[in-house]
């Protein structure tokens, strides 16, 4: 929808600024106190960035969709981690305290999926 008119470059840009956030996103999961956990903010994205090349190289997927699915993937994941980052606050302060982390509940693994699903639909359909 806001995305009808972009050019290949204007894709590049796009998925290029995601990942970039996503790296982010998921350089603030990651232990401060493990400066080896830092590299997660470059496998993340950098995986997902490599596996759909090889899916637009080796595949039908032409490299238009890839960079679509690589944005709309990245986009979700950095939405979902905006949201529940009250949930991970309180989880990595009992971690820094010393105590167990939390485990998820049913209803919130439920609820997590259920906003996954909302997500990735309502991005894709701005996206697309």
């Amino acid at each position: 929808m806001l995305t009808e008119h972009l050019s290949m470059t204007g894709w590049w840009i796009l998925a290029v600024a995601s990942g970039a956030a996503l790296g982010l996103a998921s350089l603030t999961l990651a232990d401060r106190r493990k400066p080896a956990h830092r590299v997660i903010g470059v496998l993340v994205p950098g995986g997902m960035a490599l596996y759909l090349w090889a899916q637009a190289s080796f595949s039908s997927l032409d490299s238009g969709q890839a960079l679509f699915f690589y944005t709309l993937i990245s986009l979700s994941l950095v939405i979902l981690r905006a949201v529940y980052h009250p949930w991970f606050k309180r989880q990595f302060r009992l971690r820094d305290a010393g105590e167990p982390m939390e485990n998820a509940t049913t209803p919130q693994v439920l609820l997590f999926m259920a906003s996954f699903v909302a997500t990735f639909v309502g991005v894709a359909f701005l996206v697309h």
